[in-house]
């Protein structure tokens, strides 16, 4: 089986990020594991009042780009929902709060934009648990994604 690729939703954003926090003289968050969620949502809001599919769009070309790889996604939306069924997709809830002592920059502002809000966990077929150690969730992720590539 080849190994994974994984392709982030928010990648263009995350880029929009690191160039201006570079360019202000600053450590871009994403080199320290954070980010900044109000600049990151400014970003998103931004693109779309110009284009309004661009992280749509953008999204499926990088997953095809990938060819028969394996993609893993971790910052899938509801708004993504359908761009992710049709690409095939198998989703997975990943239960747990390991993030939330991220010490992000700025956490996002509350928001009714769709890709703000998170793929129900029904709508997923799998579910893991996100509460422990990196390595228990790397292993855990491997041997789900074995589980599914056996049954294809």
């Amino acid at each position: 089986m080849p190994s994974a690729a994984i392709v982030s939703v928010a990648a263009p954003l995350r880029e929009v990020e690191n160039y201006l926090y570079t360019r202000l003289g600053l450590t871009p968050p994403s080199l320290t594991g954070r980010q900044d969620g109000e600049f990151l949502q400014a970003v998103r809001d931004l693109l779309a009042s110009r284009s309004k599919d661009f992280l749509e769009v953008d999204f499926e070309q990088r997953v095809k780009a990938c060819g028969d790889r394996p993609v893993i996604n971790d910052d899938g939306r509801a708004a993504m929902l359908s761009v992710l069924e049709r690409l095939k997709f198998v989703l997975v809830w990943v239960d747990g709060d390991r993030l939330a002592s991220r010490g992000d920059v700025t956490p996002p502002r509350r928001t009714t934009n769709p890709h703000d809000a998170l793929i129900a966990r029904e709508d997923c077929t799998f579910e893991v648990s996100n509460t422990g150690r990196l390595s228990s969730l790397v292993t855990e992720l491997e041997q789900l994604l074995m589980r599914v590539e056996e049954a294809r």
